[in-house]
């Protein structure tokens, strides 16, 4: 666990990430973007859980968990790299 945040946080210090965007994250991360930063708060997250229910994100944890660069927001590529659950500690 700690070493895909590990992982995470060094790649994005490179310049970013080079992944697969998959659709339906994306759609759900605009979904949860109210404010259209490009990142999401706690508190978007949090907001909506209608729009991740049946999803991969339903029964996942912890957001501070995902945020792998401890900014306090999640970015797509964040989101996109949460692919297991993560469970609060």
């Amino acid at each position: 666990m700690k070493r895909m945040s590990v992982l995470l946080t060094f790649a994005m210090a490179l310049g970013g990430l080079a992944y697969a965007e998959d659709p339906v994250v994306e759609q759900i991360f605009k979904t949860l973007d109210t404010d259209k930063s490009g990142q999401l708060s706690k508190t978007e997250f949090e907001s909506r859980p209608d729009v991740y229910k049946g999803t991969e994100f339903e029964d996942y944890g912890c957001f501070e968990m995902a945020d792998a660069n401890r900014d306090n927001l999640l970015s797509l590529e964040e989101m996109e790299a949460y692919d297991e659950p993560i469970p609060c500690e």
